[in-house]
């Protein structure tokens, strides 16, 4: 049994300033985290699985949140704003 708070989390912005530092906090204290990802890829990271999507087009209905201990959400929701 493992003494950490999480077993395993949904994170979304993993790959963020913040994010990749709290990934690599949670990796090293041996938390399963599965990574919503918008473009980049993480590859060769044990305990770490991923999909793509953002904040707006994901479908929730297709994640069951039941599994997750938590859910971390560091990403900025992307915008159709023309900049």
């Amino acid at each position: 049994m493992s003494n950490n708070l999480f077993n395993k989390v949904l994170f979304f912005g993993c790959t963020g300033f913040i994010g990749s530092r709290l990934l690599s906090i949670l990796l090293n204290d041996g938390v399963r985290v599965h990574c919503i990802l918008h473009k980049r890829r993480i590859k060769g990271i044990e305990r770490l699985s991923y999909s793509y999507g953002d904040l707006k087009s994901l479908k929730w209905e297709k994640i069951k949140v039941s599994e997750f201990d938590a859910i971390f959400i560091l990403a900025r929701a992307h915008s159709a704003i023309q900049r």
